[in-house]
């Protein structure tokens, strides 16, 4: 939208700010399946406790995953394998002199 100076304003208004970070606590409590009635919204959860717990990188278990995401990872490995291969082929055909 442009106003009446020529300026460029958004087409999107917002009444709050949206908010762009979200604590792990936050994730979790909206996550989880409790019911609303439950919920404490006005208590903060403590960084300290186990319900704001996120885990490392390497505590992550990769055999959680199943054998589908296992077969699609390595579908997908075969298939750019494939298009470098492809591609070396190409630059084979195609007359580029070097420079």
């Amino acid at each position: 939208m442009v106003d009446s100076e020529g300026s460029h304003t958004s087409a999107f208004q917002y009444s709050n700010p949206i908010p762009t970070v979200i604590s792990a606590a936050r994730l979790l409590r909206l996550r989880s399946a409790a019911p609303a009635t439950e919920q404490k919204s006005s208590q903060p959860i403590s960084p300290f406790s186990p319900e704001a717990r996120v885990p490392m990188p390497n505590e992550l278990d990769e055999q959680n995953f199943g054998t589908s995401v296992w077969k699609r990872n390595e579908r997908e490995r075969y298939r750019v394998r494939c298009v470098n291969d492809a591609y070396e082929k190409l630059r084979d055909h195609l007359p580029i002199g070097s420079k």
